[in-house]
């Protein structure tokens, strides 16, 4: 840069060159001169100078960024194990308690019938402590949100073949018309979960009513179905947080899904609806109702 500022101030006098004349014109050329020489000069300096500091500034921002999400995955990992810890220390202990009571009530049950549900409590307590290991596990990860936690090697894996299971320990009337190709694990596990949430809140709220779960791929996406009817009695009173069905919206959006529910007078009904982009053309069936 400054080799041709040079040259060009050269090139700016040789015209000039044994033509000087009076002192005041010769010193006129020469700042003539120079000002044809700096001005490249000083414009080319400035342009590296422009893209040297929008480079440091891209890096502050870059350096910004990571420190903020170094920042935000501390603070996570210090919540996740601040809840790791209540669930084993208070929720494992008192679901542990609870199978060690049903167990006692099983071995000195007065009938079958006291017998049969009391197996009954001591399973599905067991079943619970080992869902609460498995979300410990996944608290006590390094993954920095959900999409990780499906990834991980869990104790117990939920398919939609469990689904005849778990309606059967619900004790509750219901009709299951599942007929679904083989999906992925998080695929799986959110058509679970999301019987899981129709039946808990169809025992809540509509206790004895009847119900109906339905699944099949429909117009290229995996339909999931839970409607229950109304009832006359009075739920029982359990605590709710209220977050069952914003969990699964959650984890309907994570597949590029959505769950939408309805009340009519024909009673309640949940819905999902997961994008199936590999369905095939003789797979696909049309949704009734």
């Amino acid at each position: 840069m400054i080799l041709a500022g040079g040259l060009l101030y050269v090139a700016v006098l040789q015209p000039w060159w044994g033509f000087w004349g009076e002192p005041a014109w010769v010193a006129l050329r020469f700042a003539y001169a120079g000002l044809y020489a700096v001005a490249p000069i000083a414009l080319g300096r400035l342009v590296q100078t422009r893209a040297v500091l929008a480079q440091r500034l891209s890096d502050l921002e870059a350096l910004r960024d990571s420190e903020a999400r170094l920042l935000l995955g501390e603070v996570l990992a210090v919540e996740r194990a601040r809840l790791s810890r209540e669930m084993h220390d208070v929720v494992s202990h008192q679901v542990s308690l609870i199978a060690v009571q049903a167990g006692a009530l099983q071995v000195g049950a007065p009938d079958a019938e006291t017998e049969e549900t009391a197996r009954l409590l001591r399973g599905l307590a067991v079943q619970t402590l080992n869902e609460l290991r498995t979300m410990v596990a996944v608290l006590r990860s390094r993954g920095d949100g959900l999409e990780g936690a499906d990834d991980l090697h869990l104790d117990r894996v939920l398919r939609v073949a469990d689904v005849t299971e778990l309606v059967n320990a619900s004790g509750q009337d219901v009709s299951v018309d599942i007929d679904l190709p083989s999906l992925s694990p998080s695929y799986e596990r959110t058509v679970y979960r999301t019987v899981q949430e129709g039946l808990t809140n169809a025992r809540k709220h509509a206790p004895g009513a009847a119900i109906s779960i339905a699944g099949m791929v429909a117009d290229g996406a995996v339909t999931l179905k839970v409607h229950n009817t109304h009832s006359q009695a009075e739920g029982p009173r359990l605590p709710s947080s209220g977050f069952g069905l914003v969990g699964l919206q959650e984890r309907a959006q994570l597949l590029g899904g959505e769950v939408r529910t309805t009340a009519d007078e024909d009673g309640f009904c949940l819905v999902m609806h997961l994008p199936y982009p590999h369905a095939d053309a003789a797979d696909i069936k049309t949704p009734e109702g």
